[in-house]
This record gives C-alpha cells, sequence and structure tokens, in this order.
C-alpha cells in the first residue's frame, strides 16, 4: 500500500484514539465486517503486540499505515516509527514520531529475560559490585561499579538523560 489514496478509500483513521476503522464492507473468515467495525487486531505473540490491519490480502502494521495516512508516504529508508510511550498498540498520531533505529533502541524496555528490570546494570559476583554501562554507537562505556543495585541504576538513568535525551526511556514515558 504505497498509495495514500488507496488507503483512504479503505479505512478511516483517528488521530485522537489512533484506531482505525473501515469505510467499505468485507468478507473476513466467513463473517461480515461492517462499515465503522474496528480495522485490524493486535498480534499476540510474545514481545509483539502490534496492531496488523489486512488490506488487499496484504498486513500492514498500523503504526504505519497512520504514518501513511497523515504524511503521505512511509518513512525513508533507515527511519521507523517509535511509539513514544511504548505501547505497541497505542497508534495515536501524538504517540509516533519518525526515529532512527538506534534512536529506537534507546526507547526499548529491558528484554524478557532481563531479572533486574533494568538496561545496562548487572551484578558482578567475584567482586561483589554493581556495574552500570551503556552503549552509544556501537561503543559500550562502563559508568562505574557500585556497592548497591540503586547506585548502578541511578548512574544509568542519569547517563540515559545525557546521552539519548528525549529518546531516553524515563524522559519519554510517563
Amino acid at each position: 500500500m504505497k498509495d495514500i489514496e488507496r488507503l483512504k478509500t479503505f479505512v478511516n483513521y483517528d488521530l485522537e484514539t489512533g484506531i482505525f476503522t473501515w469505510k467499505v464492507n468485507r468478507n473476513s473468515y466467513g463473517g461480515k465486517v461492517k462499515i465503522g467495525c474496528l480495522a485490524g487486531t493486535k498480534d499476540i505473540r510474545p514481545n509483539q503486540g502490534y496492531i496488523t490491519i489486512g488490506i488487499e490480502k496484504k498486513l500492514y502494521r498500523a503504526h504505519r499505515l497512520a504514518w501513511l495516512f497523515v504524511n503521505g508516504e512511509f518513512p525513508e529508508k533507515g527511519f521507523e516509527i517509535d511509539h513514544i510511550n511504548g505501547v505497541r498498540h497505542d497508534n495515536r498520531l501524538c504517540n509516533l514520531r519518525l526515529v532512527t533505529r538506534t534512536q529506537n533502541n534507546m526507547n526499548a524496555i529491558p528484554r524478557s529475560d532481563n531479572k533486574l528490570g533494568h538496561r545496562g546494570v548487572s551484578y558482578q559476583i567475584r567482586r561483589d559490585t554493581w556495574d552500570s554501562r551503556i552503549t552509544l554507537n556501537k561503543k559500550t562505556i562502563c559508568l562505574g561499579q557500585f556497592k548497591t543495585k540503586e547506585e548502578a541504576i541511578t548512574a544509568r538513568q542519569k547517563a540515559e538523560k545525557m546521552y539519548f535525551d528525549e529518546f531516553s526511556i524515563g524522559n519519554s514515558r510517563p
């Protein structure tokens, strides 16, 4: 779907709510989807949660369609659309911004296997210290070794605010 006018024949997009609704009646999996019904489904696979919408036998992520709907084109190569608050199904226009992959990674939540719930902080058993680090331009910067987990987390948060600016999780999420 590269044509904005074609997209607008199928769906409406509400900038305030981020919700797409159908402008046409559709047959979907044997059932009928009527004009005005919600368009798309939430991807429930682990680490997903994006809304996907099928148009003309192709699936699109709703945040990408929202960008197309408002700006008339998809992001240029090398750019992505970030959900500022980290909620992947929140496609309100005020929650979407154009970013590079690096900027998008700055706003990433901790991985599911992260036991502490904080990025860039780890415990070193042999030294009995908490290490704090941050990665910039593919280079890891050691922020120090600390006696407590809280000190290491604070160092990481300060570094995020300094280096990541508005892309820091702490600065972009309520």
